[in-house]
C-alpha cells in the first residue's frame, strides 16, 4: 500500500542517509536513486566513499564537499511529510548508530579490511592516472634498482595502513557525536535496560537534516 511504500522508502532514505555521512559518500545526485514502486525499497548507483591526500602527511582522508550531512530534495520532503522528517527518518538514523555502537569491535575489524581494500583501489587509479598524464617519469622510474621499488613498496605499504586506521577512527567518532544513547562497555552488567543509560547530549541528527 501507499502508507507502507512510504514508510519503507522514509527508512531507507535514512539508513542511507546516515551510512553516507559515515563515510563521506557525497554526489547523492537525485538521478541516482532507483526506487521500487511495490516495496519503497530505493538504492543508489555510484555510492562509494570519496577520499583527499591530505597536505600535511600525505595519508589518505575521508573527505567531501557535502556542507549539510543529510540533504532532502523538495519532491522528497513532500513524499516522506512531515511526520516522517520528524519522526521515521532520524528515528531509523538513530536505530542504525545504536546497532553500530552496541557492535562497534566487529564494526572496527570490518572497517580496517574495507578501508585497506578500498584505498588500495583508489591508489592505483590515482596512479594510473599521474603515470598517464607523464609517460617519461614512469619509464625513468621503472628504471631504478630493485633496492629503491622495494623501499618504496614498504613505505607506501606503511602509509596505507597509517590511513585506514586514521579513517576508521574518523568513522567510529562520527558514530560517538550521533549515538542517540550513551553506550556501556560491552561487558558492562550494571544495567540492561537502554531507558537507564543516559542521553548523549552531543547527538544531533534532526539539527543535521536539511530540507
Amino acid at each position: 500500500s501507499y502508507w507502507h511504500v512510504r514508510k519503507q522508502f522514509t527508512v531507507q532514505t535514512g539508513i542511507i542517509g546516515y551510512l553516507s555521512y559515515l563515510l563521506s559518500m557525497g554526489k547523492q545526485d537525485p538521478f541516482k536513486i532507483s526506487i521500487s514502486t511495490s516495496s519503497g525499497l530505493i538504492q543508489y548507483a555510484d555510492l562509494r566513499p570519496n577520499y583527499k591526500t591530505s597536505a600535511l602527511n600525505g595519508t589518505t582522508e575521508l573527505g567531501n564537499n557535502e556542507l549539510v550531512p543529510f540533504r532532502l530534495t523538495p519532491n522528497m520532503s513532500h513524499f516522506i511529510g512531515t511526520a516522517g522528517i520528524k519522526g521515521v527518518l532520524p528515528a531509523s538514523m538513530m536505530a542504525l548508530s545504536n546497532a553500530l555502537k552496541e557492535n562497534e569491535s566487529f564494526l572496527e575489524d570490518y572497517l580496517h579490511l574495507y578501508f585497506n581494500d578500498d584505498m588500495q583501489a583508489f591508489e592505483r587509479k590515482q596512479n594510473k592516472l599521474r603515470h598517464t598524464s607523464n609517460n617519461d617519469i614512469a619509464s625513468v622510474s621503472s628504471t631504478n634498482g630493485g633496492t629503491n621499488s622495494n623501499e618504496q613498496a614498504v613505505s607506501e605499504s606503511s602509509r596505507l595502513k597509517k590511513s585506514a586506521s586514521q579513517n576508521v577512527n574518523v568513522v567510529l567518532n562520527r558514530i560517538n557525536k550521533t549515538v542517540p544513547v550513551s553506550m556501556p562497555p560491552k561487558y558492562d552488567r550494571s544495567t540492561c535496560m537502554t531507558s537507564g543509560r543516559p542521553l548523549n547530549e552531543g547527538a544531533k541528527i534532526n539539527d543535521n537534516i536539511r530540507l
